[in-house]
């Protein structure tokens, strides 16, 4: 059964209600709603016949961005890797998902571990296998399985093991201009603060530019950040920092940027700052994304590991252990 209503800001809401499967899509005009509703439930009907819609993998890509990346904090990441796949992979893409192999997936597979690196397919990989999970049940369902269930996925031969040292982290932010105690006043030293906060708190660094004088409690010294997950949890994650990085964050809340925010740049421009000035201390081994690792492998020798969980964020105790622990056997072995 299906009905149309008009909604307060004028359009016109969908709804279907069929052999147990309900939706509701909203559209400009009476009449695309209209054919919307006819189509959705023949498809329907189609599916318990056995039949699949017709729907190209593109087509279920793009209705997976809009119901669904939509409502989390990598919609635009998940927007941006679904129109790469559409054009630099057309031959897939443009095939019924209901028809899509494990066959075509691992010739895709191949195709990328040519240029990138495991761990960079896999983070694919799970993008994909979001897109056909929903595809089977609350999208169409389009089609019965996901093919890529059937697929080798690349081994991940393991993360990186870099880790700054103080005399390289000092040489690099003395290169950016920083001052002790002093707020900054140039994009290079917005740089210096980056990456000391990402050293003191093991924040990412999308997280630290997006810090605001509402989000840095500096009595309890506990800072309120975005999650990820949130749109599901309805909940922000909170990290409890260490007091250097309660000095670092004080200094920052008298620069009265728009918004109540400490910094003007985005993650991309500091990371892109950073490496100008690291590649000419010729320091290339570096990355800023090291110093969240850096910061872990620390704290790990301070608090134990749910305390580090709680503080980090990651739940997932064997990641936080094979990708940012990475202190040496033999520093461990001169600890004991």
């Amino acid at each position: 059964m299906a009905y149309i209503e008009k909604t307060k800001t004028g359009k016109h809401r969908a709804h279907v209600d069929k052999l147990g499967v309900r939706e509701s899509e909203t559209f400009d005009t009476k009449r695309a709603a209209q054919e919307w509703a006819a189509k959705r439930e023949s498809e329907i009907l189609a599916t318990r016949r056995g039949q699949f819609p017709r729907k190209t993998l593109g087509e279920v890509l793009d209705e997976y961005v809009r119901r669904f990346s939509a409502r989390k904090e990598g919609a635009e990441w998940e927007a941006k890797r679904v129109a790469w796949l559409k054009r630099t992979s057309p031959w897939l893409t443009g095939k019924v998902i209901s028809e899509t192999t494990a066959a075509d997936w691992a010739r895709w597979r191949d195709e990328r571990l040519a240029k990138v690196k495991p761990s960079t397919v896999l983070r694919d990989i799970a993008l994909w296998s979001a897109v056909y999970h929903k595809a089977t049940h609350e999208l169409g369902p389009y089609v019965a399985a996901s093919p890529l269930t059937h697929m080798d996925k690349p081994v991940d031969t393991g993360g990186r093991e870099v880790l700054w040292s103080w005399s390289e982290t000092r040489r690099v932010v003395r290169a950016l201009g920083y001052v002790t105690g002093r707020a900054p006043t140039t994009k290079a030293q917005e740089v210096a603060y980056v990456l000391l906060l990402g050293l003191r708190t093991a924040m990412r660094c999308g997280e630290i530019v997006g810090l605001t004088a509402a989000t840095v409690d500096l009595q309890t010294r506990v800072v309120t950040l975005p999650h990820k997950m949130q749109y599901l949890t309805g909940k922000p994650r909170r990290a409890p920092v260490q007091r250097q990085a309660a000095c670092l964050l004080a200094a920052l809340r008298g620069r009265n940027l728009e918004g109540g925010r400490f910094f003007t740049m985005n993650a991309g421009q500091v990371d892109g700052l950073f490496r100008k000035y690291r590649d000419r201390l010729m320091l290339g081994h570096l990355h800023i994304h090291d110093t969240r690792a850096t910061a872990i492998t620390r704290l790990a020798r301070k608090v134990d590991v749910l305390t580090l969980s709680r503080i980090t964020g990651i739940k997932d105790l064997r990641l936080l252990n094979e990708r940012y622990y990475r202190e040496r056997d033999e520093e461990i072995a001169a600890r004991m």
